[in-house]
């Protein structure tokens, strides 16, 4: 009883919230282009889409979830784009690399394309990998450094830091890979992805969200297309080749869409009834009021 309304609840909080008939929840769901992990792509040999794409393969990325599930509960693996432009979390199960059948493949594919990009016995260097200072980053980077050596050989040297310090890293492009390399989303599809993927039209430089330093001009063409596009079959087309692209290119791994959890007595009036898509959707608190 000491707040009226709360944000980024943890899971017993919000269930407790949902089971009391005094009080309201809602889940503000944020299923754009989140990524635990990313790879910069201006540092050798990261710049090689093969060594980017043989470490996505050599993580189950379904255990990469169920670690973030432990303090995310909502947290699922998702697809570079969502539906109707990518493939659902159900779909992504059932297929090639995720499905635990498959898992073997994947793996063999991964050394492949080591191999093809020159590094059969592993990458010499020691990766400098950025790690956001949290219980679950702390996790997800344990998981990911031991897989990585042990089935590639590729090592990495995990230096925590505080959040603040994660984002000027971010943006100075201080690291080979980094944790939280989150691009959240919002109502705009478009939008979002030329903030995460691509160049600021502006002023032609990489956008400032663009975090893995990802350059790629058919990208770049195909979503000037995209943003601009109005007849639904053609948008999902567009969508469909822009998501392929970026699996083929994977500038990050550990894609997950999840959800922010709020709660509030009921005699908060005037909040939302439906969740929104990003962490901090806005909306006019001066509707909002205490009938008590």
């Amino acid at each position: 009883g000491q707040v009226d309304w709360a944000m980024w609840l943890d899971p017993s909080a919000y269930q407790k919230v949902k089971a009391n008939p005094n009080m309201s929840g809602l889940l503000w769901l944020a299923p754009n282009l989140s990524s635990w992990i990313g790879f910069n792509t201006d540092r050798a040999p990261l710049n090689d889409s093969r060594v980017r794409r043989a470490l996505h393969l050599a993580l189950d990325q379904d255990a990469l979830s169920k670690i973030t599930q432990q303090f995310v509960p909502t947290a699922q693996l998702m697809d570079y784009l969502p539906p109707p432009y990518g493939k659902s979390y159900e779909e992504l199960m059932k297929e090639y690399p995720n499905a635990a059948a498959t898992r073997e493949k994947a793996i063999a594919d991964a050394k492949k394309l080591m191999a093809d990009a020159g590094y059969p016995n592993g990458i010499a260097k020691t990766f400098n990998f950025v790690v956001r200072e949290s219980p679950q980053n702390r996790q997800l980077a344990a998981y990911a450094q031991a897989e990585w050596e042990r089935l590639l050989g590729v090592k990495t040297r995990l230096e925590v830091v505080q959040v603040s310090a994660m984002v000027d890293r971010q943006v100075a492009g201080t690291f080979d890979m980094i944790s939280h390399a989150a691009c959240l989303g919002g109502a705009d599809l478009g939008a979002t992805m030329r903030m995460c993927y691509s160049i600021n039209k502006a002023t032609g430089k990489k956008s400032d969200s663009n975090f893995t330093n990802y350059k790629n001009a058919e990208f770049d063409k195909l979503l000037d297309q995209f943003s601009v596009e109005l007849a639904p079959q053609r948008k999902a087309q567009l969508g469909r080749q822009l998501n392929q692209i970026l699996n083929n290119e994977m500038p990050n791994t550990g894609l997950t869409t999840d959800g922010r959890a709020y709660g509030w007595y009921n005699y908060v009036k005037g909040l939302p009834k439906v969740g929104g898509n990003s962490d901090y959707n806005t909306y006019q608190w001066d509707f909002v009021w205490l009938d008590k």
